[in-house]
């Protein structure tokens, strides 16, 4: 238990880490075209987070309009889903995969060791897919005016009561 605390703490170090300087060398081109995945349609990595995710990015993008939000605001959001999404898609598939394994191997009585193993590496990739999650929530807290994201809350609490 003591093993995968340390990991824990390890992953949201490093992840917050990365944040600073992300935010220091951000100075990427946002025009270009790209071939990504589109983050709105990949709900399915939803269930690969620690914890439930907050995901307020397609709530921006439909109430764009209403809430004020420039054009320079939304290439932002995309600029980080254009930098970290590839990422989070390939944890939440290693943890599908490894969710997949320890689940065979517990049910046909696998190596003790391996199930640990298993274990701590699903307990690593999915703080490290909510690490990126609380990046992108402040990310949105930092390139929206306080009134806009008021507003995106409450789109949010109406979203959530729907």
């Amino acid at each position: 238990m003591g093993k995968l605390a340390v990991i824990f703490l390890l992953v949201f170090y490093t992840v917050f880490a990365e944040e600073e300087l992300y935010n220091q060398t951000y100075q990427e081109d946002s025009s270009q075209e790209t071939t990504q995945p589109d983050p709105l349609k990949e709900r399915w990595i939803d269930k690969y987070f620690l914890t439930e995710r907050i995901f307020l990015y397609p709530i921006l993008k439909e109430h764009a309009e209403d809430i004020g939000v420039t054009k320079e605001q939304l290439l932002t959001v995309e600029d980080f889903y254009r930098n970290n999404f590839p990422k989070m898609l390939s944890d939440a598939k290693q943890v599908k995969n490894d969710e997949d394994e320890l689940h065979d191997l517990i049910l046909h009585g696998g190596e003790t060791k391996r199930i640990k193993e298993l274990i701590i590496e699903i307990a690593k990739l999915k703080a490290e897919l909510t690490a990126y999650n609380v990046k992108e929530v402040r990310l949105i807290q930092n390139i929206l005016t306080d009134d806009q994201y008021e507003t995106l809350l409450e789109y949010l609490d109406k979203n959530d009561n729907d």
